[in-house]
């Protein structure tokens, strides 16, 4: 790691044991391999997804399936995390460690936001407080490191932590504002998945494919355009699905107190499974 800049270094092959270093590297290169042709299937689920018409079988189908794959990478991202810590040290292995904080709640708000439609106290409960949190934690000690460290990539997605904490300790206190709420928690955590596995392939897939462009300036731009392009998106929807005036938002929470607060029942059709 340098200064300023958040690289993945190379993978050490010196081990101490004459014996381990293969069968250690071996395990480690199938996960990396895993995660990465994982995250390249995801990549081509979520612009299914995205470009499909909402609410159509394609769009159901491709989601639920961009889901479990985002699923499988946080879980497949533990061991190249440990391996971080080992290798970077604290500050980088604890950038990471928010970073897969930060998908995690994705995946949970873009599923839970679905299937829980009807009952945002049951949506905003135990896990979703859990994780916010947990947002605030890695978020601010990322943040904090980062501006110790010189590191803009690591305060702005430490910023970003702290700043989603605060919409989710709102939402938990005073409720939705209008009873849409669910859409928009639900592409909003799309949107944010959407930047995870773009700065995915930006940083992995891309040098591989063009190992000419690699570079600093990359790593800049992998790391800080889809969080930008990602942000721009969800002010433009933003102002298209949620009230932007007072006298609308108190018509909402009107409207949103005769709003039933109940599940969707077993009859109901979901996109997501139970």
């Amino acid at each position: 790691m340098t200064d300023g800049i958040c690289m993945i270094s190379p993978i050490r092959r010196s081990m101490d044991s004459p014996e381990s270093p293969d069968l250690l590297m071996s395990a480690y290169d199938f996960v990396k391999l895993a995660h990465a042709g994982v995250g390249a299937i995801a990549l081509l689920s979520f612009w299914t997804a995205g470009l499909s018409r909402k609410g159509g079988k394609l769009h159901i189908a491709s989601g639920r399936a961009y889901l479990i794959l985002m699923a499988l990478i946080a879980v497949s991202s533990l061991p190249l995390i440990v391996r971080r810590f080992a290798e970077d040290g604290f500050t980088v292995g604890l950038f990471f460690v928010h970073l897969l904080t930060l998908v995690s709640l994705a995946c949970y708000v873009g599923w839970r936001a679905i299937r829980d439609k009807r009952d945002w106290r049951r949506f905003s409960g135990m896990t979703y407080r859990t994780l916010g949190w947990t947002i605030l934690a890695t978020g601010t000690a990322t943040a904090v490191l980062g501006l110790m460290r010189g590191n803009g990539i690591f305060v702005a997605f430490g910023v970003l932590g702290v700043i989603l904490w605060r919409n989710m300790l709102k939402f938990t206190r005073n409720g939705p504002e209008a009873p849409n709420w669910w859409k928009v928690q639900h592409y909003r955590a799309m949107i944010g998945n959407g930047i995870a596995t773009h700065i995915a392939f930006l940083l992995i897939g891309l040098p591989r494919l063009l190992p000419n462009i690699n570079g600093a300036a990359l790593n800049y731009a992998g790391w800080l355009l889809p969080l930008a392009i990602g942000l721009g998106t969800q002010y433009v929807l933003d102002r298209r699905h949620t009230p932007r005036r007072p006298a609308d938002q108190a018509a909402q929470k009107e409207h949103l107190q005769n709003y039933p607060q109940t599940s969707p029942s077993d009859n109901q059709p979901s996109p997501l499974p139970r």
